[in-house]
């Protein structure tokens, strides 16, 4: 990840981890660490796609489990990242935020 790294992740992610997170650290710990403290799950592309202006698209859905509740759920979503001098600086995420509190409850 870039140093001026900026997350724009799906709002209504459970966990608090959706909305505007600076620096690869907030990140990590916000919503990453939030949301695998939560589930166990991994996302699977399905798709990829880069754009003429270097813009990166991937398709595909997370699929895992709620750690709390046991329930298992499956989530589309695609992610937009930027990608500056190799590492990527800018990832914006949709996804089926339902699916994600629907496990959890």
């Amino acid at each position: 990840m870039a140093k001026t790294f900026e997350a724009h992740i799906a709002p209504g992610m459970p966990c608090g981890a959706g909305g505007t997170f600076r620096g690869p650290r907030e990140a990590l710990v916000r919503v990453w660490g939030a949301v695998f403290a939560e589930y166990d799950t991994a996302p699977y592309a399905e798709g990829r796609h880069e754009t003429a202006d270097g813009m990166v698209v991937v398709t595909g859905h997370y699929r895992g489990v709620s750690r709390i509740a046991g329930r298992e759920y499956e989530a589309e979503f695609v992610h937009l990242w930027r990608v500056t001098d190799g590492l990527i600086s800018w990832p914006h995420q949709y996804t089926e935020t339902a699916r994600w509190h629907e496990a959890l409850s």
